[in-house]
């Protein structure tokens, strides 16, 4: 798999919404459900004022590669500092298999210089791509609360092979 990941010539675009007014982000954490942290959801009001709080960050990613975009596919919402706390983490389905959850996991950990990541975690009848992937990272079965550190996620985490686009706000 590695030949065929680092071949598709994969981009990732890299949204900062400060304000919650994608459509899309908002879509994607309410309609996801394999690959969702803990199942929230929210209002288009509950999602505007948390993504204007100070401290928070939303986050979302649009994937593209050769064969063409899938569009805005991840959001990522939580609050920044020497430790990340995720609140919201959901991933469209179609992006499964390209380490997609990876990247965005390195992007936390660069872009904030953070030296833990603590996710918001809980178990839902159907997250279960969520519970094996951060299961696969952690090394152990995820709970509420459980953290990454740095140096796990760089001992753990594969090669990743997308090139970072960024749009600014939004």
């Amino acid at each position: 798999p590695e030949l065929l990941l680092e071949s598709l010539e994969a981009e990732l675009t890299i949204s900062l919404d400060s304000e919650g007014k994608d459509p899309r982000g908002l879509e994607l954490v309410n309609k996801t459900n394999q690959f969702n942290l803990n199942g929230k959801v929210h209002s288009e009001a509950s999602w505007r004022t948390y993504a204007r709080d100070p401290g928070a960050f939303l986050m979302i990613v649009a994937y593209e590669d050769k064969f063409g975009p899938l569009g805005k596919i991840a959001v990522l919402a939580g609050h920044r500092g020497r430790k990340v706390r995720i609140d919201t983490w959901v991933m469209s389905c179609r992006a499964f298999s390209r380490r997609i959850e990876y990247r965005c996991l390195e992007e936390l950990f660069t872009r904030f210089d953070a030296d833990e990541i603590e996710f918001d975690f809980a178990a839902t009848p159907r997250n279960a791509p969520m519970c094996n992937f951060l299961a696969e990272i952690l090394g152990r079965t995820p709970d509420a609360g459980c953290c990454l550190t740095r140096c796990t996620f760089l001992e753990r985490g594969p090669k990743t092979h997308h090139r970072i686009l960024e749009a600014v706000n939004g």
